[in-house]
């Protein structure tokens, strides 16, 4: 990266050795003007580095309340669409039922038949025997 890609965070400062090394008292004018220097251009970065931190911390609110929102707008259409999908399969299983209910009318038709056509064929051989038994 180069200095103008680096953020306000990554920029560091490099202190030279002397400035650690010399007591106050004893550096010279050039090296006095130098260590303010430096000790300004310290408070400017602080300065600059707490700014660009509470813009990330305002940053970082505003995308958490974003994303809460976002959250809560996906849970509310989800909700709705899980009620939707509990009715139509309500519906769904009521035509199911009375499918089922038809072909149970169809084959208890059918089985009605089937005695009625039993019930006819007995009695019919009922009759034919009363018959035979009348001419003895």
């Amino acid at each position: 990266k180069t200095k103008k890609d680096l953020t306000a965070l990554e920029i560091t400062l490099d202190k030279e050795a002397w400035m650690d090394e010399i007591p106050e008292d004893d550096l010279s004018e050039l090296q006095l003007v130098a260590l303010k220097e430096f000790r300004e251009k310290e408070k400017a970065l602080a300065d600059e580095q707490d700014k660009y931190r509470k813009q990330l911390d305002a940053e970082l609110k505003r995308l958490k309340t974003e994303t809460q929102e976002l959250a809560e707008q996906f849970e509310k259409v989800l909700k709705e669409l899980h009620h939707q999908r509990f009715a139509h399969d309500a519906k769904f299983f009521c035509q199911e039922l009375y499918c089922v209910r038809l072909q149970l009318a169809l084959l208890q038709s059918i089985e009605d038949g089937l005695v009625l056509r039993q019930s006819t064929q007995d009695v019919e051989e009922a009759r034919s025997k009363l018959r035979d038994a009348e001419e003895v």
